[in-house]
């Protein structure tokens, strides 16, 4: 929905500040373009939830399995 927003709006957005000209336009340029133009919010604002909790368990994960941990070791 987000990239279908992105093209279906693309010449309401400001895209010469963003360096797009072509149909190869990177998640940043896309992420920027829509939220300065007040777009999609709603959706970014999810997204990043997700990656909060992604990000989370991960590191739980890896804290568990001894990859990292919370004081530096001797060895």
């Amino acid at each position: 929905e987000i990239y279908e927003t992105f093209f279906n709006r693309f010449k309401e957005l400001p895209t010469a500040q963003y360096k797009i000209t072509h149909w190869d336009a990177g998640w940043w340029q896309i992420k920027r373009c829509l939220t300065e133009a007040g777009l999609e919010g709603d959706y970014f604002a999810k997204i990043e939830e997700i990656k909060k909790k992604i990000g989370a368990k991960i590191c739980e994960e890896a804290g568990r399995l001894g990859i990292i941990g919370s004081t530096p070791t001797d060895e």
